[in-house]
């Protein structure tokens, strides 16, 4: 009896030791609900599983390998209790992803191997080819030959010849497929890499429970390679209708996880954005440091920055005036100031700005920080023609929209929301967006927005007329920056930013050109002369607008030009007339609001003088 009492003992303890340990079980969820972010989303899944007495550990598997381990959020409804929460990584989804790539490496490794052999055939015909070349030479010489020997060899080298070249003909074919096959593999590959992760992510539920009960779970996380930006299509019939704005969505993730029938919630919030307020430093005086870096070594793509403003000089620290900044793969642009300085908005996804000026080396550079002072250096460069647009944006309250452009889509059920700090959009509808990177464009809602129309021409720089647009009481429409696309009486005007922080009262869309109203500047001869007096000259300037309005209605436009601004004592500017303009004695801006009936005409004109030393030469036009 007694040497049975320490087996019993030991039975009883392996019995509660097993009966310690965790069962575990992979709970099957779906993700129901996905709010995105203008970077990053939340994602939250819902699931089902039948909890066994004792400890179990219940694995959520299959999750986006970018989620924030801090993020997570469990709710569990059942009579059990929750003990712990862990997050970890499943490198099993890595090898199922490195065997796709492995298969795809291997038809090129086939592939490559029939290319090597090719292109040894190739090589062996071309030396061949080359020695027939010289036994031809060497036949020549031979003066010992019969007729009938020389015919003999010539036939042999021509049908030989014959015969190689038709083989290399049939190389080069082949060679041609063969490659072809590589760069599809080459693709196919690519896009495997773009989805492949180093893992997946599992979050593992320890739980405890006294009995057999169903639980329903919702697990919620944040995750990385996902969020949405808003574009417009900005519509004008004519200008005596209001403007018809679509707000789009542009949705896209790549989180390692596919959302399918998800109602989708847009937010405009950004919980990747330091919430941290600024504090105010001491602000030291210090000479200008130009920087000078390129794309491949010293810069780095900061998502955050979506504001840019600094100095173009040359490497001497000197001011560039009016150099161009544009942002690559847009229309996006902007022109320094005199003093080289600039301010510009970035639009989503734009990753790469282009510096350039005149006689200068352009340089492209990532954009890294709300500050960038740039030197470009000496150097002849052709610079390509930029075109500068500009223009803000609104929209109204209005209808429901559509889920893609055609006319016949699907209309979805879009209600807004104000938040403390941002605005979201709930889509009721299920949506589907797939981990494939792609952009998924969601127009929310139509809404046409009273405006008025003003007509807008700077001869001096560009003789056509630009139809713009003006808004007012938009403050309390909660507008995103974004892209925009212009349409005016059905036709497709370009492209236009709308950049809701740099309006003030009235926000003003450009909506392009209008051709059917016509400006010419002209300067008149007969008004213009030279005079000298003593050590000096003064030279007299006169300009003359013709305007034409071709259009079948009335029509608004402001005309603007300038006198010049002496910033020398030497030089003196005398305003001589500029009749029906207003005058800004400060900037030497000239301005004409003209009402024209359709057919009619108007001429206005300005004259002024300068004054400056003889041996001096200035820019007068």
């Amino acid at each position: 009896m007694k040497s049975k009492l320490p087996l019993l003992l030991i039975a009883v303890a392996i019995s509660q030791i097993i009966y310690a340990q965790s069962i575990q079980k992979i709970i099957d969820t779906k993700i129901e609900k996905a709010t995105v972010f203008l970077n990053g989303a939340q994602i939250n899944r819902t699931g089902k599983v039948s909890v066994n007495p004792g400890n179990s550990e219940i694995v959520f598997s299959g999750i986006s390998p970018y989620i924030n381990s801090q993020s997570i959020q469990l709710k569990g409804e059942g009579n059990f209790t929750v003990l712990s929460v862990v997050h970890k990584l499943n490198y099993l989804q890595e090898q199922a992803k490195q065997a796709d790539m492995q298969k795809v490496d291997d038809q090129k490794e086939i592939i490559q191997d029939k290319i090597n052999f090719e292109n040894n055939m190739m090589s062996i015909y071309l030396n061949e080819e080359t020695l027939l070349s010289k036994n031809q030479g060497i036949v020549a010489q031979n003066t010992g030959l019969k007729m009938t020997d020389l015919k003999d060899a010539a036939d042999f080298h021509r049908l030989r010849l014959m015969d190689l070249k038709q083989k290399e003909t049939e190389i080069t074919k082949t060679l041609k497929k063969l490659n072809a096959e590589i760069v599809k593999l080459n693709k196919q590959r690519d896009e495997l890499n773009k989805q492949a992760t180093t893992a997946t992510s599992e979050v593992v539920v320890k739980v405890q429970s006294n009995e057999t009960v169903n639980a329903d779970f919702s697990l919620s996380y944040f995750v990385d390679k996902a969020g949405w930006y808003p574009t417009y299509d900005i519509r004008v019939i004519d200008i005596k209708h209001p403007i018809t704005m679509a707000y789009k969505a542009n949705v896209y993730q790549s989180s390692g996880e596919d959302w399918k029938d998800v109602k989708l919630t847009l937010s405009t919030a950004n919980p990747k954005q330091n919430g941290e307020k600024p504090q105010l430093p001491t602000w030291y005086l210090h000479y200008l440091t130009p920087q000078f870096y390129g794309v491949s070594n010293n810069s780095y793509y900061n998502p955050n920055v979506r504001e840019v403003a600094g100095r173009i000089t040359d490497e001497q620290g000197q001011p560039i005036p009016f150099a161009s900044i544009m942002v690559k793969g847009s229309r996006s642009s902007v022109s320094a100031d005199a003093n080289g300085v600039f301010s510009l908005s970035i639009p989503q996804n734009a990753t790469t700005l282009v510096f350039s000026a005149a006689g200068l080396q352009s340089r492209e550079l990532f954009v890294s920080s709300n500050t960038m002072n740039i030197a470009l250096r000496k150097g002849s460069t052709n610079l390509e023609e930029v075109v500068v647009t500009s223009a803000y944006g609104t929209k109204r309250e209005a209808r429901s929209v559509s889920s893609s452009v055609a006319a016949a889509s699907i209309p979805l059920t879009v209600s807004e929301k104000e938040n403390s700090t941002s605005f979201s959009f709930d889509i009721e509808m299920p949506y589907s967006i797939l981990n494939d990177g792609k952009v998924a464009t969601v127009e929310m809602k139509t809404m046409e927005v009273p405006a008025q129309y003003e007509y807008y021409c700077v001869p001096k720089l560009d003789q056509d007329v630009f139809l713009t647009a003006k808004i007012t009481d938009w403050n309390d429409l909660n507008l995103l920056e974004g892209e925009s696309n212009l349409f005016f009486e059905g036709t497709f005007l370009g492209k236009a930013m709308i950049n809701p922080k740099t309006a003030g009262d009235t926000l003003n869309i450009s909506l392009g050109r209008d051709k059917n109203i016509s400006v010419k500047r002209v300067s008149v001869k007969e008004y213009s002369k030279k005079q000298f007096l003593g050590s000096n000259k003064i030279d007299y300037r006169t300009f003359e607008i013709n305007i034409r309005n071709n259009k079948k209605q009335s029509i608004n436009l402001i005309v603007e030009d300038q006198f010049p601004v002496s910033t020398m004592k030497e030089v003196e500017v005398d305003k001589i007339e500029s009749k029906e303009a207003e005058l800004d004695a400060e900037t030497g801006k000239l301005k004409w609001t003209i009402q024209l009936e359709p057919g009619k005409e108007k001429k206005v004109d300005f004259k002024y003088s300068v004054k400056y030393p003889k041996n001096s030469n200035l820019v007068l036009e």
